[in-house]
């Protein structure tokens, strides 16, 4: 608003040099007190306020465009081609669980070797540790040792139990302890096959 109304008085002012100067010129030539020397004199005046007023004029516009040209965003033109779009954001944060996840080994025994640090990626099924098997080793055999007893015991029994011989408590008792050791000791050879 301000750049308008100071270029409508710049205008103005313009047309007003422009309608005195024709009134000067067109005034009858009886107005004896007025010199050529006069008329020359104000012909400069007023060429220097018109010359003044177009300078002011085109530093008025210049700085119009600058102001237009900020608000325009530049576009620029580009050729499509086929490639390839990568795109990648650097983030820095703390990741926070929704809970604790308690990590429990398949069977007790002291670490041997830890794969992994804190900090690691991990994935389900990674392994994590390697835990000495001694002991399972030894809990295998001792058990072998009794499925041996057991299914000695549970044949014999069994025998004796056709025959009529012997009581069915006993018989049962010895299929229990048979079946029970059978399944312990699969149950022991498949936690030795996972990695631990």
């Amino acid at each position: 608003m301000k750049n308008k109304s100071f270029d409508f008085g710049i205008r103005l002012s313009l047309w007003g040099v422009l309608i005195l100067t024709l009134l000067a010129s067109c005034q009858k030539n009886n107005r004896s007190a007025k010199t050529a020397d006069e008329l020359v004199w104000k012909k400069h005046r007023l060429q220097k306020q018109i010359d003044s007023l177009k300078k002011e004029l085109v530093k008025i516009e210049k700085q119009l465009r600058d102001t237009l040209e900020e608000d325009i965003p530049q576009i620029g033109v580009d050729t499509v081609r086929l490639q390839s779009f990568a795109y990648y954001v650097d983030l820095q944060g703390v990741v926070k669980s929704d809970g604790n996840v308690t990590v429990v080994p398949l069977f007790q025994g002291e670490v041997e070797k830890i794969y992994k640090k804190p900090g690691d990626k991990v994935r389900k099924g990674e392994v994590l540790m390697k835990i000495d098997d001694k002991v399972l080793r030894n809990q295998i055999d001792e058990v072998r040792t009794q499925y041996a007893l057991a299914k000695t015991s549970y044949e014999r029994r069994k025998r004796l139990w056709k025959q009529k011989i012997g009581s069915e408590m006993a018989y049962l008792q010895a299929r229990t302890q048979y079946l029970s050791l059978a399944k312990k000791l699969r149950t022991l050879n498949e936690q030795l096959k996972r990695p631990a």
